[in-house]
């Protein structure tokens, strides 16, 4: 069996892996996208996908990755397998596709991705190592309100914009190189001590906001259940449906997966609901046992 030392991802400010040492005649990397999702100091939630041509039988393709993947799920095209392995220091992906021919490969997984200056700043800077530059590169950093990009910023985003109540910044094929790397700094607002005058600008509105929207509201609406916030809502109606995998749920809500990711997390910090491994994707389904039916 072939082995390629594909990709390497190199987290944060550590440099880990090896240069490959083999032919790029034998296989592509077509695609490689990346979300990236702020969860809480240095912690975050990824989401890559890859679309791989392989020229050969028996190929192996490894990843790999200075921190652990934590809540690690994959999904692979049928024949296709991986193995995840790790000593402390440096942590592997396998992959292994015993047909030649296009793959597709979604992974998503928590690890500690930021760092955290004395300011308050939180650093994303990511050094991307690939064989031979992608076919089609995409990286997206989603930001919850109150959060910000400052400098450092390099290189310049292709976008940044807004969906719903995120902050998306976008960089695509930013280099003909195979090596590269992106640097941004982050303002969180959230938990930093603001001052009287920018709280009153928006207790006011807010107040005002509030009280529009609470006399327009039909009187025969469907209340939240206690507890739950109106985007839960939306997931928990799913769920007493029966058995969903996240891509369901990103599917019928129309929620990005980072979103999705973090409303199951507080459910599930809530025990409203479980997470199991069932083959090769993660199902949802709530917490019966704590009188959720």
């Amino acid at each position: 069996m072939k082995t390629l030392t594909c990709i390497i991802l190199i987290s944060a400010i550590l440099l880990v892996g090896a240069s490959p040492v083999v032919s790029q005649e034998e296989y592509s990397i077509d695609d490689y996208m990346i979300d990236i999702t702020p969860i809480g100091q240095e912690r975050a939630y990824e989401s890559i996908y890859m679309l791989l041509t392989t020229f050969e039988e028996g190929v192996e393709i490894t990843l790999d990755y200075s921190t652990p993947l934590d809540k690690l799920s994959i999904m692979m095209d049928e024949g296709d397998n991986y193995l995840y392995t790790g000593n402390g220091s440096l942590y592997h992906l396998t992959f292994s596709f015993a047909l030649a021919g296009p793959h597709n490969i979604s992974i998503d997984f928590e690890t500690d991705e930021f760092s955290i200056l004395d300011d308050g700043k939180m650093i994303y800077s990511p050094t991307f190592s690939f064989p031979m530059p992608p076919a089609f590169f995409r990286c997206r950093l989603f930001l919850d309100e109150g959060m910000s990009i400052t400098t450092p910023l390099v290189p310049s985003p292709n976008k940044v914009y807004s969906q719903g109540d995120e902050i998306i910044i976008l960089w695509e094929n930013i280099s003909s190189q195979s090596s590269f790397y992106i640097l941004c700094a982050i303002n969180d607002m959230r938990s930093a001590d603001n001052s009287a005058w920018y709280l009153s600008l928006l207790v006011i509105p807010g107040l005002l906001a509030g009280y529009l929207f609470g006399r327009r509201r039909p009187k025969n609406s469907d209340a939240v259940k206690p507890g739950f916030k109106t985007d839960e809502e939306h997931v928990m109606r799913l769920l007493v449906q029966g058995v969903q995998t996240h891509k369901e749920l990103v599917d019928a809500t129309g929620f990005s997966k980072s979103k999705i990711t973090r409303i199951l997390q507080e459910m599930e910090e809530r025990d409203v609901i479980k997470r199991e491994k069932y083959k090769k994707k993660n199902i949802i389904f709530l917490n019966k046992d704590n009188g959720h039916a």
